[in-house]
């Protein structure tokens, strides 16, 4: 062979390696490529169902916010129910204070648990029209 052919093909195996350089090179990258697609897509239906799971949790906390209101105001009602109760305990109080006074404590007709309704004793929480007794 002479001098010119050898470097000829020299050449030439050369250039094959450089092309199955390239060759290779390629593959890699094609598979990178969709290596990278498919963890972009993941990603992709990560965001999903994160956003998905962000709508859901503000639907379940505005159920939330309104049941909290709902047991504030009840909260309230009751609070104000109380109020009514403790305030008609006292002013139960008053009346029969004032109309036991100089009552003896021993007296037969001395009883706590009748309230007084215009100067005539009822049951607690009774009617009205049925007086009980006087106390006198």
């Amino acid at each position: 062979m002479t001098k010119q052919k050898k470097e000829l093909v020299e050449s030439a195996n050369a250039h094959k390696a450089t092309l199955e350089v390239d060759k290779a090179l390629k593959e890699k990258i094609l598979e990178d490529n969709v290596a990278a697609k498919k963890a972009q897509q993941a990603l992709k239906d990560q965001v999903a169902t994160m956003e998905a799971e962000k709508a859901d949790l503000a639907k379940e906390k505005v159920a939330v916010e309104e049941r909290e209101k709902a047991l504030l105001t009840e909260v309230e009602k009751c609070h104000a129910f109380m109020l009514h109760i403790s305030e008609n305990c006292f002013h139960q109080g008053l009346r029969q204070a004032a109309f036991y006074h100089g009552v003896s404590a021993e007296d037969p007709c001395y009883d706590l648990d009748k309230d007084v309704v215009d100067g005539k004793l009822v049951p607690i929480g009774g009617n009205v029209d049925t007086p009980m007794e006087d106390v006198g």
